[in-house]
């Protein structure tokens, strides 16, 4: 729950995001962030197209993030007209229900004594923060979080509840004999700036280089990332991908849920890996491919002429 002025958040959404706001002018206050289907006297929610928009229209004193081609009626609800409805609501509301940062380190959390915290650092309940490691500024880790040796994290960067970085990865050798033996690895990890990794994630530590996740990343839950990988910025990873050894991925791609990605691809800037896709080739960039074995489908953005 939050409480804020509708024509404050208008001013907002006109300041931030260069919206035009219809019937914002209303002194009431907005308490609630719901699905257009909720909406009602005192909430906010978003639309993609005119056409849902205009379903609440009738709901006078709720809130809409909106198309900039939607036209409300005089009589009808207040609306923040936009190029992006659904990223503008994810951010305002964000904003609402941000929670301070409290820079705590939780009691029962565990950091080793040679390991780096900068300023504002939140650790949660039964996290490890092993020997070494670098976090940097406003950094929250959250419960049941295992970060290995040699691991820098940068600044606002977030590490949702079970997640594992920076323990060995999967590199074994067989002897003549049959014996096999895992392989040291020495190189850590290095998470960029603005990276958000979810709930259960493991990241291998790189062999003799790290492993790096660059700037704004974004991974869902359930995610492996193999050691030696480099994730390029902005791209995000959805659930249960997964992503072998020595993989490169470029900036801005996008990696589908249950996808699975072979051992030393590079994947190109702006592609996308679809639902369930077996990568065994390397992908161009701005390409979209899917299947089993991955196939190009098409382009991903249509190039300017």
């Amino acid at each position: 729950m939050f409480r804020v002025k509708l024509s404050d958040i208008a001013a907002k959404a006109e300041r931030e995001f260069g919206a035009k706001c219809v019937n914002c002018d209303v002194d009431l206050y907005l308490t609630r962030a719901v699905p257009i289907s909720d909406c009602s006297i005192g909430t906010i929610t978003f639309a993609n197209s005119v056409d849902v928009a205009a379903k609440i229209d009738r709901v006078k004193g709720a809130l809409v993030i909106a198309p900039r081609d939607f036209a409300p009626k005089e009589e009808g609800c207040s609306a923040v007209l936009v190029e992006n409805p659904r990223l503008v609501f994810g951010l305002i509301v964000g904003d609402l229900y941000q929670v301070e940062h409290s820079g705590s380190i939780h009691p029962s959390a565990v950091v080793d004594q040679t390991a780096k915290l900068g300023s504002n650092v939140s650790i949660g309940a039964n996290t490890v923060i092993g020997p070494y490691c670098s976090i940097g500024d406003n950094v929250t880790i959250h419960h049941n979080v295992v970060i290995d040796r040699a691991v820098i994290i940068g600044r606002d960067s977030s590490v949702l509840s079970g997640s594992v970085i920076g323990e060995a990865g999967f590199g074994v050798e067989t002897a003549k004999d049959g014996k096999t033996f895992r392989l040291p690895h020495i190189g850590g990890v290095v998470i960029g700036e603005r990276v958000v990794i979810g709930s259960m994630n493991s990241i291998a530590a790189g062999t003799l280089v790290p492993t790096v996740i660059e700037d704004d990343v974004q991974t869902d839950n359930l995610v492996h990332i193999a050691h030696n990988v480099r994730v390029g910025a902005s791209t995000l990873i959805t659930a249960c991908a997964e992503i072998s050894g020595s993989v490169t991925i470029g900036a801005r791609s996008w990696i589908g849920p249950n996808a699975s990605i072979m051992n030393k691809v590079s994947i190109g800037e702006d592609a996308m890996i679809g639902l369930g896709a077996v990568v065994t080739k390397s992908v161009p960039g701005n390409t979209i491919v899917a299947g089993s074995p991955a196939r190009i489908l098409r382009l991903r953005h249509k190039e300017e002429q």
